[in-house]
């Protein structure tokens, strides 16, 4: 789950010490990235991720196959 406030305490820390940066979150809904100036700067709040910089079709990709990694899918029944 996504929460601005982390999402702004980590942009805070980051740009401590790597300024500029940018800050790269993968959800479950999608891609966030942002620079973390604007993180810390609106309490937190995150762009997704534009197709810009990576094709539609690439981040369903690999959101499909992070969620596979998350959530995997049971392929074993198993038993207590």
């Amino acid at each position: 789950m996504f929460f601005p406030a982390e999402m702004k305490d980590i942009a805070e820390i980051t740009l401590n010490t790597w300024d500029p940066s940018w800050l790269f979150v993968a959800t479950p809904s999608g891609f966030l990235f942002t620079p973390c100036r604007f993180v810390a700067d609106n309490k937190g709040q995150m762009w997704q991720l534009s197709e810009n910089w990576a094709e539609k079709r690439i981040q369903d990709k690999y959101l499909e196959l992070l969620k596979d990694f998350e959530f995997p899918r049971a392929s074993v029944a198993t038993t207590t």
